[in-house]
């Protein structure tokens, strides 16, 4: 079974059925999505794949203010009828939290936030330093993403100064 990565499926990129198609095998790439989202889609082929991303990115990205009645609706089944008639979608859910969870989920997957200039090049300067390193047989984890460059740098000199 194909396995996906974040990078190798930016939902951005969806600008068509082909597009879509590129990305990979359809069974594969349907369930990484309801996998990354935490529910199913409730879809039956490419073309419901397509309208479904296409309709969801729409949703939150023109129409954010919707979901956010939908979700402060007293009742629960208020608020799921309410999302079901926005998104198409039938989420199952136990209670206001879980909802909120599961629309999160969906918009933390769909909605990528922009980054400033200087964000991406923070983020280009520390895949490119991660890369370079390799080269001088030293290995940094991606992960420690919360540190600066200084901060792993001092971790290396003092293992090959003592």
């Amino acid at each position: 079974m194909n396995e996906y990565k974040d990078e190798l499926f930016d939902v951005e990129k969806i600008n068509s059925l082909e597009s879509l198609k590129d990305c990979g095998a359809y069974l594969p790439l349907k369930n990484y999505i309801e996998k990354k989202v935490g529910f199913k889609l409730g879809l039956k082929g490419w073309k419901d794949l397509y309208e479904k991303i296409r309709l969801i990115m729409i949703v939150f990205n023109e129409k954010k203010d919707l979901i956010d009645n939908a979700l402060s609706k007293e009742e629960l089944s208020s608020s799921k009828n309410e999302l079901k008639n926005i998104l198409n979608l039938n989420i199952s859910a136990k209670n206001k939290k879980d909802l909120n969870k599961k629309i999160d989920s969906l918009m933390s997957f769909f909605i990528k936030p922009k980054l400033s200039a200087y964000e991406k090049y923070e983020k280009n300067k520390r895949h490119n330093f991660i890369g370079s390193s390799k080269l001088e047989g030293i290995h940094i984890k991606p992960e420690s993403g919360n540190k600066s460059l200084d901060q792993v740098l001092n971790k290396y000199r003092e293992k090959f100064d003592g």
